[in-house]
């Protein structure tokens, strides 16, 4: 019997060789599922209490979630909220698992539907035209000189459309962009894709073993083709979406055109980089970067975005059919990787359980499993930007030796978190618009 009614049944392999477009999607999970969830909640046992400061705070934190769930929280309010957004399911072939149903917001700018026919003439094209019809021709009659004079302002006018922004694909867990997903239709710089992955929300989940990141950044490729999107821009955030990210720009370079990180991923060890050196100096500062400051920078970055995060089989299994187990590892994520800055609400966090509690969280823990095997340390041509705060900042040089070369960097003033995304929507949108700015110069 399946534990978890609420999961959305694997889909076998399918040998359709032509998948179906994006199509409208509106969330509704049926009514006995969310009583299934209540009953649940209602037999929940927590652990016997400890005189201990800790466990006492934890315990009276997940009593306070029980009680908000019962009596404050809707999903079905969350639903309408999400039902608001541009929802769409497209099938996508990923061999060998055929066509899997990906789940995605997806915003249209107003500069989109004119992209195609964007001029790319050379800007200096009309004052050298100019320059030499002065200096060759002093002899043209008015008339000559009227025409010419008119060409050039014609030319002049086609040069300053600027040339359409890539689009953004958000790479992650679904929720955790929500807001930031808002902000960026807001302001409206460009198109943006937030799509849940595989097995994870409201995606379909693959069959059979083996799914891992490179495959979802294949699925992820492949929607962003049959959307009609020759070329993005990647925003990355986590274990998982840093890993596809990094996957992505390894195997498509030629269509990733950047990659905008608010944290780093594990580095290795910088060896060429010591070789030519003793010293770097900090681009932003100029103050020396000793050997010694500069690895144990590397070894918090390792340690740090969840880089020693491990699933197995029996957590899948503990999980799965238990919402108050599944809250508390939620609230623990959360809190571990929240700053003082922003309060989150009970809300919040338990919106958050339910993106995981609605499929399940088999799929995110093997895709994280698989993180760390099929993301190779490869250099790539892909242009990289830093949205960081000093005390995530490695050299430069650094970064570029493992990741790609660093054309945009910015300084994060609020405190360090693992949620940018959520906690700090409007920065971040606003480091996008600028990052975009640079990509298409």
């Amino acid at each position: 019997m399946d534990a978890t009614p609420l999961s959305p049944a694997p889909v076998p392999p399918s040998q359709d060789t032509d998948p179906v477009g994006p199509e409208p999607y509106r969330i509704h999970i049926p009514t006995r599922y969310l009583e299934l969830t209540q009953q649940k909640f209602d037999n929940a046992r927590l652990p016997a209490e400890l005189a201990d400061a800790d466990d006492a705070s934890v315990r009276e934190e997940v009593d306070a979630l029980i009680d908000h769930w019962h009596e404050t929280y809707s999903w079905r309010h969350e639903e309408s909220v999400l039902n608001t957004l541009p929802q769409f399911r497209c099938a996508v072939s990923i061999s060998p698992f055929g066509v899997l149903r990906h789940h995605f917001l997806w915003h249209r700018s107003s500069s989109s539907s004119s992209s195609s026919s964007s001029s790319s003439s050379t800007p200096t094209a009309a004052a050298t035209t100019a320059t030499a019809t002065s200096s060759s021709f002093s002899t043209s009659t008015t008339t000559d000189v009227q025409k010419q004079s008119s060409e050039s302002n014609n030319n002049a006018s086609k040069t300053t459309t600027p040339a359409p922004a890539p689009p953004i694909l958000l790479l992650g867990e679904f929720w955790e962009f929500l807001k930031l997903f808002k902000q960026l239709q807001k302001c409206s710089a460009a198109d943006v894709v937030l799509p849940s992955p595989p097995g994870m929300g409201f995606s379909d989940a693959p069959a059979s073993a083996g799914f891992g990141v490179k495959e979802c950044a294949e699925g992820y490729h492949e929607l962003m083709a049959s959307l009609g999107y020759s070329g993005y821009v990647l925003h990355a955030s986590g274990t998982l979406g840093i890993s596809v990210a990094q996957v992505l720009a390894q195997r498509w370079p030629d269509e990733v055109q950047g990659m905008l990180l608010c944290e780093l991923p594990p580095l290795p060890p910088p060896r060429r980089w010591w070789a030519r050196t003793k010293l770097r100096f900090s681009s932003a500062t100029g103050v020396p970067w000793p050997r010694a400051k500069a690895q144990k920078l590397l070894q918090a970055a390792a340690t740090t975005t969840e880089g020693k995060e491990k699933s197995s089989v029996f957590l899948e299994y503990a999980l799965t059919d238990s919402p108050m187990g599944l809250l508390s590892w939620v609230q623990g994520r959360i809190r571990g990787g929240a700053t003082s800055a922003y309060e989150w609400t009970y809300s919040d966090i338990i919106t958050a359980f339910m993106y995981y509690w609605i499929s399940g969280p088999r799929d995110y823990f093997r895709l994280v499993h698989t993180a760390a095997a099929d993301t190779k340390h490869v250099r790539a041509r892909v242009k990289i930007g830093l949205f960081l705060a000093e005390s995530q900042r490695l050299p430069k040089p650094c970064v570029e030796e493992s990741l790609g070369p660093v054309v945009f960097e910015r300084t994060r003033e609020a405190p360090v978190g693992r949620w940018t995304a959520w906690e700090e929507p409007e920065a971040l949108a606003e480091a996008l618009r600028e990052f975009l700015d640079v990509v298409r110069q």
